[in-house]
């Protein structure tokens, strides 16, 4: 018994000579002897006398499947493999039952090229590429491996688009491998690199222009929120119409109207009230009468001038500036925070003071900390400043470490705290640092939500109001206007 390639060959001769060996056998006697060339030679001799040749084909594989061959060859082997099985799939039964001699069987055949799949799967592994596991995958279409080499695959090609790391080389994975465990993963690196590359100047330009050519982006909503801080930054009434205007169906419109609202409010403009929704024209409505606090199974609430309730009993205690009644703020500080008039909680939790700021913004103080809330709700940026106030009705600036800097109605950081002062004369913004005051208009300041930069042409070491429109400035010993 003889053991070449985990195939076991029953040899008929006991010793040289007594009998004439076949062309199968003589191969495999001269591949036991690493007689590689004349091997080969008596297996085409065998093929060439009958083509249906099962066992021929089968000892080909083992002869370029075998290391030592000079030949070896696994896709050759492969290939012999699959012919000794359609070959055996075509013989007689009385055929097969004479090749368990040899022995040949279908078992035996089907080992053989789970055999080369491993080996060649092996391969695939140690080189650990896209395209060896792609070469795998398409040679070997039977192999019993193919979904790890599937997943290694996917894998490995993921691990390159992550070197890429564009949204082109996550585009270009999720359209070849829809199916992979890491599409998710994919898809959310290439929105965000898409994202981020479509608006990577910052402009209002680039914002708009990725809304409307990817209106399926999870992203969408962010370039919105950055249309509408861009176009609202000066914190003009028109800047709020014109956006409500182009984005009627934003996800920003109630934030937009709430800060129109109370700009408006302020300069009696009764046409924004065309454009309000049913919320606001309530909240519009309940500011017109005053209110009187009433007292009910020790609890406050209110009612109207008329004796209609507002809100109902639910409050401890009051400040005792309201038991009088005739209040008419469109806020009120009760226990436990503050509420709006049509009962919604503006801040919630134990406010030290509240100072109405105008346009709409209150300065909450909580202990030692200073915040920025508008009265529909939303907070600005920073839990704890020093200070706040309103400039110009354009813009809010906070005090962090003892330096000042400017917030957008809408909540966007215009510039960190770096100055030492922040003032306004009429549309003017005065930035004040190291005793020097730079002036700036309201676009200049808005500009920079567009990475533009302040001019620094006029810098004065004092600037005084004359008259709408003219200034006296000095600068050391000069003046002028």
């Amino acid at each position: 018994m003889l053991k070449i390639g985990g195939i076991v060959v029953l040899l008929a001769i006991c010793f040289e000579g007594t009998a004439q060996l076949s062309p199968v056998r003589q191969a495999l006697n001269r591949m036991q002897k690493g007689k590689w060339k004349s091997a080969e030679e008596s297996l085409r001799k065998s093929l060439l006398k009958d083509t249906l040749n099962p066992e021929a084909k089968l000892i080909f594989s083992e002869f370029y499947f075998f290391n030592e061959n000079p030949s070896h060859n696994i896709d050759s082997a492969y290939r012999y493999a699959n012919r000794a099985m359609r070959d055996y799939s075509a013989i007689s039964p009385r055929e097969k039952d004479r090749l368990k001699r040899f022995p040949l069987d279908s078992a035996i055949l089907t080992g053989q090229r789970r055999k080369i799949d491993s080996v060649a799967f092996e391969q695939a592994k140690q080189i650990n590429t896209e395209k060896s596991y792609q070469d795998f995958l398409t040679r070997f279409v039977d192999a019993r491996e193919h979904p790890v080499a599937v997943e290694l695959r996917n894998e490995v090609a993921f691990v390159d688009a992550l070197k890429v790391n564009t949204y082109q080389s996550f585009l270009d994975y999720l359209t070849k491998y829809p199916a992979s465990a890491r599409t998710g993963a994919a898809r959310q690196r290439y929105e965000k690199l898409l994202f981020e590359n479509k608006t990577r100047d910052g402009t209002l330009q680039g914002f708009e222009a990725f809304y409307r050519t990817y209106p399926l982006s999870p992203y969408r909503n962010v370039a919105e929120k950055n249309i509408f801080e861009i176009t609202t930054a000066s914190g003009r009434p028109s800047s709020f119409m014109a956006f409500l205007t182009e984005y009627p169906s934003a996800s920003f419109r109630s934030r937009a109207e709430a800060i129109l609202y109370h700009l408006l409010k302020e300069e009696d403009a009764p046409e924004v009230f065309i454009t309000l929704t049913d919320s606001l024209k309530q909240v519009q409505q309940a500011e017109q009468v005053y209110w009187v606090p009433v007292l009910r199974n020790g609890k406050f609430g209110f009612i109207d001038q008329r004796g209609n309730e507002t809100i109902g009993p639910q409050f401890d205690n009051l400040p005792a500036e309201y038991l009088c009644g005739n209040l008419k703020a469109d806020f009120l500080t009760v226990a436990g925070g503050i509420i709006s008039r049509s009962g919604r909680w503006i801040v919630k939790g134990p406010v030290t003071e509240a100072v109405d700021l105008g346009s709409g913004f209150l300065k909450i103080k909580k202990g030692n900390c200073i915040q920025l809330v508008h009265k529909s709700g939303f907070v600005l940026p920073g839990a704890c400043y020093e200070d706040g106030k309103l400039l110009a009705r354009n813009f809010v600036a906070v005090k962090d470490r003892m330096k000042w800097g400017l917030i957008s109605l809408t909540g966007r950081i215009l510039m960190s705290p770096q100055y030492d002062d922040i003032g306004a004369i009429d549309g003017l913004i005065i930035f004040i640092r190291n005793g020097k005051k730079m002036i700036v208009t309201v676009d200049q300041v808005s500009a920079l939500l567009e990475k533009s930069t302040l001019p620094s042409s006029l810098v004065f070491d004092d600037v005084q109001r004359l008259a709408q429109g003219n200034y006296l400035v000095r600068n050391a010993t000069l003046e002028g206007v």
